[in-house]
């Protein structure tokens, strides 16, 4: 595209802007090219994103048309800016709850963010679990082994036990980023208990980046539809929405 065309582009109406997004977005959908950003589509419509793939730009934008109110979740929460899967929901007014086992992100949270940031892990039994940290954080998970800082020990709590003594049981959005431990975050939810209309997981199987067809096996007989895959993270609808 042509300088004047990125001049253009500059000088729209926000509202404007993210029509085309949704439209660039659609196109790309097709065959999860966008997310590359090869063509510069998120950064000459002056797309917000903070996710690391635009997993964040294509929920707000293509699941829940750009509204500005909703519930999320952040499971594996992390830095809460720094290729983060929610920060552009909450600019833009939507609530939730954070869960980050590392205690000095969840700190971080406090001072950057108005989500609350709960400092346990999420899985499918209540207790202690053995956490690994990372040298960088970013490869911290529940585990037996070392990854870098060694292991320390973490609550752990059922997403459905949170939920229900917070009395919510209707959330727009659940992203989960929990390195390898994501069906046991799935286990540990009671889905006649809790609706979620959109789950953001990454799942790919350690050292590739194929991913767990068990996973998909698992919401697809909750009752959920596989509608993309943007990098490593896979995008489920449940099928209620499409009536």
């Amino acid at each position: 595209m042509s300088k004047a065309t990125d001049f253009v582009y500059a000088i729209l109406p926000r509202s404007i802007r993210e029509q085309l997004l949704r439209g660039k977005i659609s196109q790309g959908a097709v065959n999860n090219s966008f997310i590359y950003d090869d063509n510069g589509i998120l950064k000459r419509l002056n797309a917000e994103k903070y996710s690391a793939s635009g997993q964040d730009t294509f929920i707000y934008h293509m699941v829940f048309d750009a509204r500005n109110s909703g519930f999320f979740l952040d499971i594996g929460a992390n830095d809460p800016i720094k290729i983060n899967n929610t920060y552009l929901l909450e600019k833009r007014g939507w609530k939730g709850l954070a869960f980050e086992p590392i205690a000095s992100l969840a700190e971080k949270w406090k001072e950057a963010r108005t989500t609350e940031c709960i400092n346990i892990a999420i899985g499918d039994s209540e207790g202690e679990v053995s956490f690994a940290e990372s040298e960088d954080n970013v490869y911290s998970a529940v585990s037996d082994v070392s990854r870098g800082n060694g292991l320390v020990k973490v609550p752990q709590m059922r997403l459905t036990t949170i939920l229900q003594e917070r009395g919510i049981s209707k959330v727009d959005v659940a992203f989960i980023d929990v390195e390898g431990y994501e069906m046991n975050v799935l286990a540990g939810i009671d889905f006649d208990k809790t609706d979620i209309t959109c789950f953001c997981i990454e799942n790919n199987r350690e050292g590739t980046l194929k991913p767990s067809m068990d996973l998909r096996n698992f919401l697809i007989n909750k009752g959920y539809r596989l509608i993309g895959r943007l990098t490593i993270d896979d995008i489920f609808i449940k099928n209620d929405y499409f009536k």
